[in-house]
């Protein structure tokens, strides 16, 4: 009996230690797999990715604005990379920033349009679309968005919170976002009131409060990695901009003499040159923090400037050499300026030619955070931004632009492009960009493969989509 017993507490014994083993093992590997997460997102490079709204290529220094100066987005330039064929995702706003959120071109975007051409309203994105900022959060990366958001109206799936961003403070509607004293905005899911601008009163420029969220939230994340998506609302209309910016170009934009349209070019100078300096503030924190050498800052416009007619227009050259504005798909709607710049990653003062578009930075996202990426229409351009020359090149980049019911389309094939005005049945045009970036001579007639092949991708790209129908 007493063998019988030793034999049974010997067992026990035996199996409480390989049990208390286990035990320790499976802490122990839990807490290594929690501190090596904890590692991992830390050393994540921080990400700022800035967009303007309708700021043309023409209207920063460093693409050749001569009638004022953006000295701080310049330097940016200086430090890291500027990009020559970088694309839109869309002439105006709304289905723009969802190429960008989304990783897809506006042949498959659930957004094609400002409205809904089947109604008046506007329409958001939904739990099918999965964004930059659900991403980047699945990376490890404290998420924010600050500014205008434009895709995800009140009490629907497509508000920021609902679509990855930690933090959110700014606008919502398109609408709402061209009252730069607005006596309201939102925090989160919460209505943030601004009492200064009551009563039609101008206390608060929204602009300013953007800034100063984006700094907070550097200063309070310093120590993790941060994803900031900042939507500036500058240049867009209405134009507005505290006096103090708008004083030192009072009277220098006269046509012979005359002041007609003094006044709104003044402002818009002045709005095109605080966010410049409001940007470098932004940059300074970053060298202040000790994190501007672990930071990728990326800043770019949403689409093309606005009619020539308009305040920035002809006189500011804001579209460049090239034809169109915002609301075309020419070059001018759609080719906007892109900088970025990554200390002791990006080589100073470069300058690149590759092809790439909004719908290419989810994809980046995602090989610098290392992490999955859904399927895209985007290719990676971080090959392009690390100097390597392993960079993948698209076969065609794809536009689509719906004004009731009738689509406009355009496909850039190599230098070719290739574009569809006013649905189906208009003729088809063709340009030689590298020869033609102005897009003056129309050569359809003597490369019918290149219409062919236009045509092609016109169908393939497009998918249909219930709030845009095309005609057939």
């Amino acid at each position: 009996m007493k063998l019988r017993f030793k034999i049974i507490r010997n067992f026990q014994k035996k199996y409480r230690i390989i049990y208390l083993f286990l035990v320790c093992t499976i802490l122990f590997s839990a807490c290594n797999s929690n501190n090596s997460e904890s590692k991992t997102a830390k050393n994540l490079p921080n990400i700022i990715f800035i967009l303007a709204d309708d700021l043309g290529i023409g209207d920063l220094s460093c693409y050749g604005q001569v009638h004022f100066k953006t000295p701080n987005i310049d330097k940016l330039a200086a430090e890291g990379i500027k990009f020559t064929n970088h694309y839109t995702g869309a002439p105006v706003c709304a289905p723009s920033r969802c190429t960008l959120l989304t990783g897809k071109h506006t042949g498959h975007a659930s957004i094609r349009q400002n409205h809904s051409q089947i109604g008046e309203g506007r329409v958001s994105l939904s739990d099918a679309d999965y964004t930059i900022g659900q991403l980047a959060k699945k990376a490890g990366y404290k998420t924010a968005a600050f500014g205008k958001w434009g895709v995800g109206e009140d009490g629907t799936e497509g508000i920021p919170n609902k679509r990855g961003f930690d933090d959110f403070f700014g606008y919502l509607n398109n609408d709402h976002c061209e009252f730069y004293y607005t006596d309201f905005l939102y925090e989160n899911r919460d209505t943030f009131w601004i009492k200064a601008n009551r009563d039609a009163k101008k206390g608060v420029y929204t602009h300013d409060l953007f800034t100063e969220k984006t700094k907070q939230f550097i200063k309070e994340n310093r120590d993790t990695s941060f994803f900031i998506y900042l939507p500036y609302t500058i240049p867009h209309a209405l134009y507005q901009v505290p006096e103090e910016d708008r004083e030192p170009f009072k009277g220098k934009f006269t046509d012979d003499g005359k002041m007609e349209y003094d006044s709104l070019r003044s402002v818009y100078a002045g709005m095109i040159t605080r966010l410049d300096r409001q940007f470098g503030e932004i940059m300074d924190l970053l060298k202040e923090t000790g994190i501007d050498d672990n930071t990728l800052v990326i800043f770019t416009s949403d689409n093309g400037a606005v009619d020539p007619k308009r305040p920035g227009g002809d006189y500011f050259k804001s579209h460049g050499i090239f034809r169109g504005a915002k609301g075309d798909l020419y070059e001018g709607g759609i080719r906007t300026p892109m900088i970025a710049r990554w200390p002791g990653k990006i080589v100073p003062g470069s300058v690149t030619d590759h092809i790439s578009a909004f719908w290419d930075f989810m994809p980046t996202l995602a090989e610098i955070a290392g992490t999955t990426c859904p399927e895209t229409d985007g290719i990676s351009y971080l090959p392009v931004l690390l100097g390597k020359a392993n960079q993948q090149e698209h076969e065609y980049l794809y536009w689509e632009f719906t004004k009731k019911g009738v689509a406009n389309q355009a496909v850039r094939i190599g230098n070719f492009k290739v574009i569809r005005n006013d649905g189906i049945k208009s003729p088809v045009e063709v340009y030689d960009l590298e020869k033609d970036p102005g897009e003056m001579k129309n050569i359809a007639g003597d490369f019918p493969d290149v219409v062919s092949e236009g045509l092609r991708i016109f169908n393939e790209a497009h998918v249909d989509n219930r709030h845009y129908p095309i005609d057939k």
